[in-house]
């Protein structure tokens, strides 16, 4: 596949993704239409917006103004076809929330030696710790109390 076919192919399904986000009726927007109302849905759009838009003008020159049969007008470089095959990856995977702010809770046992939760606390700087017995939450302890369920 050539570097054109590669562009089209990658702007064709960043287009129908985009088409079919939230349950979209309508079949085929205009790209630049799908771009305004999925930048808030996806940061990857909002960040590319800018490139999307000079994309879909170079695939409208490459696909509607033919001069010979079979052929294209224009022939994207390997750094742009690079680049809106990595937007395309970035719109169909947006980063996830979870990774960036996932932190191990600290729990403790009904048993736990109250010097070692003390010192636990110290050390971690936390104000809430679940408290479980057999492997069943029985309670919350805080900053300033117990609180048991």
């Amino acid at each position: 596949m050539n570097n054109a076919e590669r562009f089209i192919a990658s702007f064709n399904r960043i287009h129908n993704f985009l088409s079919f986000s939230d349950n979209e009726k309508e079949y085929k927007k205009p790209f630049y239409r799908l771009l305004d109302e999925n930048e808030y849905r996806n940061p990857a759009v909002k960040k590319y917006k800018n490139d999307l838009q000079i994309f879909a003008d170079l695939r409208n020159v490459m696909v509607h103004k033919k001069l010979i049969p079979n052929s294209y007008i224009a022939q994207p470089t390997d750094k742009v076809v690079k680049h809106i095959e990595q937007i395309e990856d970035e719109i169909k995977s947006p980063e996830k929330v979870y990774p960036l702010f996932k932190r191990d809770v600290v729990q403790f046992n009904f048993d736990n030696l109250f010097t070692q939760v003390l010192k636990t606390i110290s050390e971690r700087k936390f104000t809430h710790f679940p408290v479980y017995k057999d492997k069943k939450l029985i309670g919350l302890l805080t900053e300033k109390e117990l609180h048991c369920g």
